[in-house]
């Protein structure tokens, strides 16, 4: 059973680091400080591996610079500390540079406002020495995984850092050994560094044991442990760090969340690069297609996404930039959701529509923004028939799909969100399911004449006009010739980042949408007009395609 949100939970109490915290925000910054950038670093973003479109929890996260370095590589990060002031900072940061971090003000080990399966993966770096509750923290890790999720953490070498280790040195001051002793006494310990960390807080000494005992008991099993070794570089440049080349300075401990389906490894699924000569476009158009996981060692037929990009990119930005194909694998790999294809056309500067005036002297238009309309004219042409008339036809007879419009959706992102939302609209009867995530909507005078035409060309691609021919009860604000709608509904699914530019035309279909009683999803999220932004939401966009495919 999840556990319910308390809203009269009160925060933890002041932490001694909300005392340090405008100290260590200078100590560690945004590289997370010397020994974390040249020693445990280096070796957890190996660990990690692709976070792309991965939900984690930064336990213990302070001023938050791990929490932003994982939002950069494409993760849904949520940050929790204890102490308040390492919060502040870390939403200040966030304010400043937008990455769609969320940041929790809670102690470790009571997590309430976090619903059982909520991350795929949990951090927790250089921290475990300062949480007394070892066993409460990781039963909320437990908790907080999904079955078959990853947990990562970081600590000083329990062997090498119990109460009262130095290092001797001879003569000279060059160091030749390391002390330990009172290695099972478990109490804290200061450092005698007067600049450090660790004579400012202390740390808690545990065995090695008590902390892989303790995954063990929480069903956590223990799958990777790695002493790192300082970078090159980070010797050269820091002798400081050149004991731990001989001795560990760290441990970095890999485990995952027991349950069945943590045994289930990730399955992979195929990318099919093509080339075909189309005859609509009198040119060789490029497209990508996913098989998912399975689809060769079967006859099976699944359904089928299309996914369109963005002006100014190709087909390649789904996978090169957005890694759609590896958030599909493992989702499908688990269990989550159905497989299914993906096909991603090239469409070039088209919007995926057909031209609505090929033909004319636009050279005073290109010269006057020479960057953005580079070869728009040149690849203008029948994109909507070429859609539908070749790539679609090929799909369904090249590749085992359902040809049913319920199980087959259409998706893009900014210029191809538009397309998409366009082309469903426009062919109700051939989709199921439309997503337009970011869509270039603006008036009329800022498309392309060649591709928009005059003002009846333009209200024949806009979304709000067309959103008429399917509306239940259209006002007659739209205008005439609305047709009768026969068809099943179409699910719709708009979104953008509250920092695009685009956010009050976007805002604007969603209440057309509203007017015309036209049921859709509507989100309004941290971010900005950029792949960011849509790689983080990548998992949201999948689930909502194949919603109804299951």
């Amino acid at each position: 059973m999840k556990k319910q949100t308390s809203l009269s939970r009160q925060p933890p109490a002041n932490s001694v680091y909300d005392g340090l915290a405008h100290w260590y925000n200078e100590l560690v910054g945004e590289t997370g400080g010397l020994y974390f950038q040249h020693v445990v670093g280096p070796c957890l973003f190996r660990r990690l591996g692709s976070v792309y479109g991965l939900r984690v929890l930064d336990l213990a996260c302070g001023q938050g610079f791990l929490a932003r370095e994982l939002a950069r590589r494409g993760a849904r990060v949520t940050g929790v500390d204890a102490a308040g002031e390492m919060i502040r900072l870390a939403r200040t940061y966030e304010s400043g540079e937008p990455l769609g971090v969320t940041y929790l003000h809670a102690d470790a080990t009571s997590l309430d406002d976090l619903a059982d399966g909520s991350f795929d993966i949990a951090v927790c770096n250089l921290a475990f020495m300062d949480i007394a509750d070892l066993d409460g923290a990781l039963a909320e890790v437990s908790r907080l995984l999904v079955p078959g999720g990853r947990f990562l953490f970081t600590i000083l070498h329990p062997c090498f850092h119990p109460p009262g280790a130095r290092f001797v040195t001879d003569s000279t001051g060059r160091v030749f050994h390391r002390a330990v002793s009172r290695y099972f006494q478990e109490i804290r310990w200061w450092s005698d560094s007067p600049d450090g960390l660790r004579s400012r807080v202390g740390a808690l000494h545990r065995t090695l044991s008590t902390y892989l005992n303790a995954l063990a008991e929480h069903d956590l099993a223990l799958i990777h442990v790695e002493e790192p070794l300082p970078t090159p570089e980070g010797m050269e440049q820091y002798p400081e760090l050149r004991p731990w080349a001989d001795l560990p300075l760290a441990l970095v401990v890999e485990s995952v969340r027991l349950a069945p389906t943590a045994l289930r490894p990730l399955l992979r699924g195929a990318l099919h690069h093509d080339r075909r000569r189309s005859a609509v476009l009198g040119r060789a158009m490029r497209f990508q297609v996913y098989t998912p996981p399975g689809y060769e060692k079967d006859d099976a037929s699944y359904p089928v996404l299309y996914l369109l990009h963005r002006w100014g990119a190709d087909e390649r930005q789904w996978t090169d930039r957005l890694h759609v194909h590896e958030v599909a694998d493992r989702l499908i790999s688990c269990g989550e959701l159905p497989p299914f294809l993906i096909v991603m056309p090239q469409g070039h500067k088209s919007f995926f529509l057909n031209a609505a005036a090929p033909h004319g002297d636009y050279s005073a238009l290109q010269e006057s923004e020479p960057e953005l309309l580079d070869g728009a004219l040149a690849g203008c042409g029948n994109y909507e028939d070429y859609f539908l008339e070749e790539v679609i036809p090929h799909v369904e007879a090249a590749y085992r799909v359902l040809t049913d419009r319920k199980h087959r959706a259409i998706g893009g992102v900014s210029m191809g969100g538009h397309g998409a939302l366009t082309l469903a609209l426009r062919h109700p009867d051939l989709f199921g399911a439309a997503g337009a995530h970011s869509p270039t909507l603006f008036d009329e005078s800022f498309y392309p004449p060649w591709l928009f035409g005059d003002a009846a060309g333009f209200a024949e691609r806009d979304p709000a006009h067309l959103a008429a021919n399917l509306s239940p009860h259209p006002p007659s604000l739209i205008g005439e010739g609305k047709r009768e709608r026969l068809i099943a509904p179409l699910r719709l699914y708009l979104d953008c980042g509250c920092d695009d530019e685009l956010v009050p035309r976007i805002e604007a279909l969603h209440h057309t949408f509203l007017a015309l009683g036209l049921a859709h999803e509507y989100h309004l999220r941290p971010g900005d007009h950029s792949p960011n932004y849509w790689r983080r939401h990548i998992e949201e966009y999948l689930r909502f395609y194949t919603a109804e495919w299951h």
